[in-house]
């Protein structure tokens, strides 16, 4: 055994050993860790940070050399935050750190005090084959797991409802101490597709959660780790930057942990510290957005006229959602709200102004530039909002023809704002189809990454609904065309030794294979050829291919052969190579295939551990993201549930993530009724809030489908020339009334049946 102390052991007589501790700080229970180890299975590497603080990185020993690159990652991560936090009290850090590395763990990553452990899979690369996806996704992880040794450890909460200041503040400072890092990646304005992105669309249905909620059994505690109390809650924190800069959050985060050293932290404190946010009181500006659910949507005229409302993915969901989480603003938020005026499509010089919204309806006139008038308006400049926003139809098809006009004003995060909130809206019926695809005819000229990795993320939902359905034809159709003039500029296949290039390049050709392109899906082919040979000798070398090159032609060349023995090579690779990142990549093209017995095989030999490194959630996951392994793997979940109950217990949420997985491209009305079943006749343990989310989720792809699918047929097909925005003929007559009407009385028929009085009948009924 070897115990983890400020002193190393000392052998004794009969061949015990004496380990002296330190003192430890008074620390809450939850941050003690303990690991029990044989120590000739590990090796520790050691370097010294400033302060004279020692870090220990301890790994099994056949990925030593892994370590050494995840060390030096650690160091210049390690150097960022001491910056930020240079101010902050020096006893906040340990003079020793041993962070391990292990086999194992429930979780990607804890930070226990002075032992933060991570999981093997999720932090260990080979640098030569990582991909820069890899590298950004392991400095982020190691980033906001540092950042809790101040937040959450030197200064810690009450009570766990408010986990959320610690998880967002640790979640904000994570990109500012990987910029500092490695200042070429960008990785400030990545946040957008990162995060910011996805939690707004996670967040946009009437079930989210605010941030901020009584926790009052375990069950709710576990339930909690999840994107709205660290990316929302980053994501404000960001749009406070925005306004007062960040060099006074980081003034105020200074002071407030100064205020409470080795202490129990008082949220108030903190708003103290920043006293105010433009006009309003930090207290008052931050209770609207931590205590009420959801997001503002702001309707903008050019005039200026801004009516704000509660954003809302479903525009006919069956679950309303108001009374799960009554606000106590009526769903007023206050939003400072930055926009630029243009007078034509060449404007490079708009007016730029800003407005601070606190009421339902807001207006201010807006004068005209001399004799011209303003033709086109854009709110929340560089993406900094949370928030959606949606114009009129003439400001729409004007802020198009801008985009067309390669108009520089408009940078990468306003134009991926565009994207999204087009994307967005179309899902609704606030904006149809035609308007997203007249707009995004511009993405021939666009060469830069958070506009099209803002596009991978809204089609890639988009087609994973619409796989199998008539649809799919038409929006590939148009996306190929388009994607063959950026092929035509680019060298995609080709590495440039750029961060963001690489990340460009592995987004656009990710793209054109998930829409089944003929011209991606031939040349992973082509390229596979020249990988067999090593297959089968057994000398892959993962270097031969660029490594997101790579990933995409294992992937997709899988999805489209039935030789079985290709898939089988895979398999003997993906049990024999050492190379986690790697190994993580060979078990997604694995549940690439489209031949359903490979995929039962694969799940048949993970559920009988006969491939002992193979981790369920991600295998469930991944072929769950294959439209023929997601009926495989809703059997499965079916099938197992107690008896995956029993080996996880009732209290893991992981097994609610595996269901969200599982169900959110459902479209169905066979799929909703077989998983409203599930949801009444099973345990809910910490499963509730994600049952609910499911149900939610496929009805509403249900509904959208039913209602849209004519719609997009004609906008992405040839319809889109005659077709008119201005009114939008499908929604007149909504065909998925008839598919409410009888869910709406199923769920009531159920409850009668039911006799379990849990939290999901619970949150039901108080809708119904």
């Amino acid at each position: 055994m070897f115990f983890f102390a400020n002193d190393e052991p000392i052998p004794t007589v009969n061949n015990s050993v004496q380990t002296t501790f330190a003192t430890s700080r008074q620390l809450p229970t939850y941050l003690i860790g303990i690991v029990v180890f044989n120590n000739d299975d590990f090796v520790r590497e050691t370097l010294y940070l400033p302060g004279d603080i020692r870090l220990n990185i301890w790994a099994r020993k056949q990925f030593a050399n892994d370590a050494l690159d995840v060390l030096n990652m650690t160091e210049k991560i390690f150097e960022g935050l001491l910056d930020i936090f240079r101010d902050v009290d020096e006893t906040a850090l340990p003079s020793k750190i041993d962070m391990f590395i292990i086999p194992e763990y429930p979780y990607d990553a804890i930070p226990h005090y002075g032992l933060p452990i991570f999981r093997e899979k999720d932090v260990l690369f080979k640098f030569a084959s990582a991909s820069e996806r890899d590298l950004q996704r392991v400095a982020l992880l190691i980033a906001k797991n540092l950042a809790e040794f101040w937040f959450g450890n030197f200064v810690t909460f009450a009570w766990w409802d408010e986990l959320w200041l610690q998880e967002g503040l640790a979640d904000y400072i994570k990109y500012r101490a990987v910029n500092q890092a490695f200042p070429e990646w960008n990785i400030l304005q990545q946040f957008i597709t990162e995060e910011l992105i996805n939690v707004l669309v996670s967040d946009g249905y009437p079930s989210s959660h605010p941030i901020y909620k009584p926790i009052t059994n375990p069950y709710e505690i576990e339930e909690y780790f999840d994107e709205i109390e660290s990316s929302k809650t980053a994501a404000i924190l960001r749009m406070v930057e925005e306004e007062v800069g960040f060099g006074k959050i980081e003034q105020a985060l200074t002071a407030y942990l100064n205020a409470h050293p080795w202490g129990v932290a008082e949220i108030n404190k903190f708003y103290e510290f920043l006293e105010t946010v433009d006009k309003w009181p930090a207290k008052d500006f931050f209770d609207r957005w931590v205590t009420q659910s959801n997001y503002p949507l702001l309707n903008i005229k050019l005039v200026i006229k801004v009516n704000q409302s509660r954003a809302l993915n479903s525009y006919s969901s069956i679950f309303a959602g108001d009374l799960l989480y009554p606000s106590a603003y009526d769903f007023i938020w206050y939003i400072p709200l930055t926009c630029s005026f243009g007078r034509s499509e060449n404007d490079n010089s708009p007016l730029e102004k800003d407005f601070y919204i606190d009421q339902k309806e807001f207006s201010e006139m807006v004068p005209n530039s001399g004799s011209e008038k303003y033709t086109w308006v854009h709110c929340d400049r560089k993406f900094a909002g949370y928030y959606a926003t949606d114009y009129t139809v003439e400001n729409w098809e004007n802020l198009g023809r801008a985009l067309k006009a390669e108009n520089r004003e408009f940078l990468p995060e306003d134009r991926a704002n565009i994207i999204h909130n087009l994307f967005v809206n179309g899902f609704t019926e606030r904006t149809s189809y035609v308007q997203v695809v007249d707009v995004l005819s511009y993405l021939t000229r666009e060469k830069d990454y958070l506009p099209w990795k803002t596009v991978h993320k809204h089609i890639s939902d988009l087609v994973g609904i619409l796989d199998y359905k008539e649809p799919f034809l038409q929006v590939s159709s148009f996306f190929t065309s388009m994607l063959r003039k950026i092929e035509a500029d680019i060298d995609l296949w080709s590495p440039s030794g750029n961060h963001i290039e690489e990340l460009l390049k592995d987004t656009i050709l990710s793209l054109a294979c998930r829409i089944q392109d003929s011209y991606c899906l031939k040349k992973t082919t082509e390229l596979w050829q020249g990988v067999i040979p090593s297959l089968l000798s057994g000398t892959f070398d993962p270097i031969r291919l660029p490594p997101y090159v790579r990933e995409i032609v294992f992937n997709y060349h899988i999805q489209n052969t039935y030789n079985v023995n290709e898939w089988d090579l895979i398999l003997r690779e993906y049990e024999n190579i050492e190379d986690l990142a790697e190994r993580r990549r060979l078990l997604e093209s694995l549940s690439f295939t489209r031949l359903p017995w490979l995929l039962a095989k694969l799940l048949e030999e993970q559920q009988q551990a006969k491939l002992e490194k193979i981790d369920l959630f991600d295998t469930v996951r991944m072929m769950s993201e294959n439209p023929v392994g997601r009926e495989i793997t809703w059997d499965y979940y079916r099938i197992n549930f107690r008896p995956l109950v029993e080996e996880f217990g009732e209290d893991d949420a992981r097994l609610g993530q595996m269901l969200l997985d599982i169900t959110k491209t459902f479209e169905n009305e066979f799929l909703f009724y077989e998983l409203l079943e599930l949801v009444f006749f099973t345990e809910t343990g910490a499963t509730a809030n994600a049952r609910f989310r499911a149900l939610e989720v496929v009805s509403t792809n249900n509904i959208w489908l039913l209602d849209k699918e004519k719609e997009i047929i004609e906008a992405f097909g040839d319809g889109r020339r005659k077709f008119n925005p201005n009114k939008n003929k499908y929604l007149e007559n909504k065909t998925s009334q008839t598919f409410v009407a009888k869910a709406r009385d199923e769920i009531k028929s159920l409850l009668t049946k039911t006799s379990k009085d849990n939290k999901i009948s619970n949150m039901i009924k108080k809708i119904f």
